[in-house]
């Protein structure tokens, strides 16, 4: 991979390479210094603003902003002086106006009429900001707004129109990283007993997983995106299934939900359950291995839902299965070299160029990538398979991701298409989904679920999502359910 990286020159390109590695390898607190001072190296600049909300409309605090070279009351100095947040609003309102454009200020205000303004006379003269280029970009995924100021201290030259376009064209890749940043800030040190959300100081959900999003449902607190923490904090307050942990970070709040193990939040009688259900076990014959009433069995995997924060009995049996996968990792050690992956990433630029990949995936990237160079030649499916893999394309605005998943061990009993339809299965798909996504029929999709189920000697669609997410040393941790 470093050899497919590194044999392009162009700055650009390097520096899109850098800043992807960047949004993977830097923690939220130090990611915008990071960039800033990445993107120094092609473009000069002396200070900058990175501001991070969700909407526009609202004055500007303080907290919002990142500020890059500059002293701690740079904003606040901004704020003090009602004519120079007034002028800034309405330089955002250009900004709206041109949004996804890097506006120079002094396009939008004649040279006299800025040297006089009381935003340069207070503000920007105070802390030396003499050249400055402005952005405002929102998000395609989510409700994230950027508005990024570069600037140059009056001893340099103001910025050129190629500095200019470049800068443009990056602030795009900016907000994605920054969006990449969040979510693997959020998974870093991942444990299935943490639930992550991002929010901005409106409440408004600028990135959460799944399941947050499947707990705050049950809490009764879903409002279209929004949550507000005090109101979360009060609900959990008799909740002993979840603690609320909040850190602040540049206008954004980080809320982890942890929850203690699954052995301290139900009885033995209940694991013995749960056991049975990651195994894919219906209820009736989990009533009658367990000597339980049905109806018992049913309110026992509805508080498992609750307990587990999905929506499905697939989602159960893949977090059950998930939480025992990483037990198992915990007391593994001297894994062979190619052990399996589940959603390895790789990033791609639109002329096909490698950006990052995740270390697991280092020496497969160059061969990857002349997969996937020819899929997109001549595919539009999202979902494609080659020599033991899943390869998941998601075409962005800014590039191309591809997610891979090792599904190797059923090369040999599946053909390609049973294991397209087998993964998707196990990320939960309907066979309507799955029809959608393969190209194919829901009768076909069927004829394929049942051979499947013939070849791997299961009996419903539980127990292929409970084979899916098995791996090395499952058995023995589950066995630790059965032993209560």
């Amino acid at each position: 991979m470093e050899k497919k990286l590194m044999e392009y020159h162009d700055p650009f390109h390097a520096l899109l390479v850098d800043t992807y590695q960047i949004a993977r390898q830097v923690d939220a607190a130090n990611f915008k210094a990071a960039i800033l001072q990445r993107l120094k190296q092609v473009v000069p600049l002396d200070t900058a603003f990175w501001m991070t909300r969700s909407e526009v409309d609202t004055p500007y605090v303080a907290e919002e902003t990142y500020t890059y070279n500059l002293p701690p009351d740079v904003q606040d100095n901004y704020i003090r002086h009602p004519t120079v947040l007034q002028q800034a609003l309405e330089l955002n309102r250009v900004l709206m106006e041109n949004i996804g454009t890097t506006i120079d200020v002094k396009s939008i205000i004649p040279q006299e009429q800025w040297l006089s303004s009381n935003m340069y006379l207070l503000h920007c003269k105070k802390y030396d900001i003499e050249h400055s280029i402005m952005t405002l970009y929102p998000s395609d995924h989510n409700q994230m707004i950027a508005s990024i100021s570069l600037n140059r201290h009056a001893h340099n030259p103001e910025f050129s129109e190629p500095q200019r376009l470049l800068i443009q064209r990056y602030v795009p890749h900016m907000l994605e990283a920054e969006r990449i940043n969040t979510i693997h800030s959020m998974q870093r040190s991942e444990r299935d007993r943490v639930l992550r959300a991002v929010v901005d100081k409106h409440g408004h959900i600028i990135e959460a997983s799944p399941r947050f999003n499947t707990a705050i449902m049950h809490l009764g607190l879903d409002a279209e995106g929004t949550i507000c923490r005090d109101v979360l904090q009060q609900r959990l307050a008799d909740e002993r299934y979840f603690q609320l942990v909040v850190r602040q970070e540049a206008g954004l709040a980080y809320l982890e939900l942890h929850q203690p193990p699954l052995d301290q939040l139900i009885s033995a009688r209940k694991l013995q359950l749960a056991h049975l259900l990651a195994l894919g076990h219906p209820n009736k014959t989990i009533a009658a291995e367990l000597h339980l009433s049905l109806d018992t069995v049913n309110d026992y995997v509805k508080e498992l839902y609750q307990i587990l924060a999905v929506n499905s009995r697939y989602e159960a049996i893949g977090q059950l299965l998930a939480m025992s996968n990483t037990q198992a990792a915990e007391h593994e050690s001297g894994t062979c070299a190619r052990q399996r992956f589940i959603g390895a990433q790789l990033l791609f630029s639109h002329q096909g160029d490698l950006l990052y990949s995740d270390d697991c995936l280092a020496e497969l990237a160059p061969e990857l990538s002349d997969v996937i160079a020819t899929r997109l030649q001549h595919s539009e499916c999202q979902y494609h398979y080659d020599n033991g893999l899943i390869i998941s394309l998601d075409k962005r605005k800014e590039f191309l991701l591809a997610s891979i998943t090792d599904m190797s061990a059923y090369a040999d009993c599946l053909t390609a298409r049973e294991i397209q339809v087998a993964f998707l299965i196990g990320q939960f798909f309907s066979n309507a989904a799955i029809a959608g996504a393969l190209g194919i029929s829901v009768k076909t999709v069927e004829n394929q679920l049942t051979r499947i189920y013939q070849k791997l000697t299961l009996r419903n669609r539980s127990e292929l999502v409970a084979q899916l997410n098995q791996s090395v040393g499952l058995q023995r941790h589950l066995q630790n359910f059965q032993e209560l």
